[in-house]
């Protein structure tokens, strides 16, 4: 008889309250008992952060309603609010009687300081959802395989200042995961003298986006004329102040909805838009495709929660 590999009757929230300071956690074999694994898949689960996996034997993964396989040596790269889970395929690897190994991280949080305010880490996340590029595996990339490996490594060794380690390699990995992605992002990366004339207005944009902005409240804060202003903020940021509100805007609306269920007219009016029209204007003309649109084929899977748990790293 066929061996039924999923028969899901049940959605799970599992919210990671990661630390502001050191947005990230691991299980790994040394820390944490890894419960037994049924035969079937009969539940998925979703995190408000990124999870890492570097596999240790064969497995099959459920992502949003559809199977995966991973093999020894390769790594999965799950976005936040991706329903998953996964199982052994059944062949044990000597290496490691657990299977996997897990990495929990808010890459925004741990990685924001190394790149511009106008980066989005969220595209990357769009990126990884619109190609099916959960899985990567050594043939295809070794180094990011060998830097998810230092990574959890220096995480379970926690010796002095392992987070500015992690650190590092968590940003090396990140490049490593646009270069595989063909995502020309790195361009990006900080360089903050540079912002320093306009940051106010920035910081502004971010605290009050969902409010009415004018480009005079903006060039006040900035201690400039609005001509001034329009130029430094171009010259800068490398985009017109009312482009960058609108960039701003558009990637809170990504969040909200990926991440909830209120309705698109709900998410435009918190996200600064006066109207539904003006909203799906904006989005379509970003996207390609309406706020619905976008959202239907981000969620194959309706996203109703039947548990939340919440885990406290120690």
């Amino acid at each position: 008889m066929e061996q039924t590999l999923y028969q899901v009757d049940q959605y799970i929230f599992r919210e990671y309250r990661l630390d502001p300071k050191f947005p990230a956690t691991a299980f790994l074999r040394d820390n944490f008992e890894f419960p037994p694994e049924p035969d079937t898949i009969s539940w998925l689960h979703f995190h408000n952060c990124m999870e890492l996996i570097y596999c240790y034997e064969e497995r099959i993964l459920m992502i949003e309603n559809r199977i995966y396989s991973m093999t020894p040596g390769s790594i999965c790269v799950i976005p936040p609010n991706q329903m998953h889970n996964s199982k052994s395929a059944g062949f044990h690897s000597a290496l490691d009687p657990h299977g996997c190994e897990y990495l929990y991280v808010d890459p925004a949080l741990l990685l924001g300081d190394f790149f511009t305010e106008t980066y989005s880490f969220q595209s990357a996340f769009n990126r990884i959802n619109e190609t099916s590029s959960y899985i990567i595996s050594p043939s295809e990339n070794p180094e990011i395989c060998r830097l998810l490996l230092l990574i959890l490594d220096g995480m379970r060794r926690r010796q002095p200042n392992f987070h500015d380690l992690v650190k590092g390699l968590a940003l090396s990995f990140w490049i490593e995961l646009l270069r595989t992605l063909e995502f020309p992002s790195i361009s990006h990366l900080a360089k903050r003298r540079e912002l320093t004339e306009v940051y106010p207005a920035m910081v502004y944009i971010r605290e009050h986006y969902a409010q009415p902005i004018s480009i005079e409240t903006l060039a006040e804060s900035c201690g400039m004329s609005v001509s001034a202003f329009r130029q430094n903020f171009k010259k800068r940021v490398g985009t017109l102040p009312n482009h960058y509100i609108d960039d701003i805007r558009l990637s809170k609306a990504l969040q909200l909805l990926v991440s909830t269920e209120l309705g698109i007219l709900e998410i435009a009016l918190a996200c600064g838009y006066n109207s539904l029209s003006s909203f799906n204007s904006h989005f379509t003309a970003k996207y390609g495709v309406s706020p619905s649109s976008w959202k239907k084929s981000q969620r194959a899977i309706k996203k109703r929660i039947d548990t939340h748990s919440v885990y406290l790293p120690k």
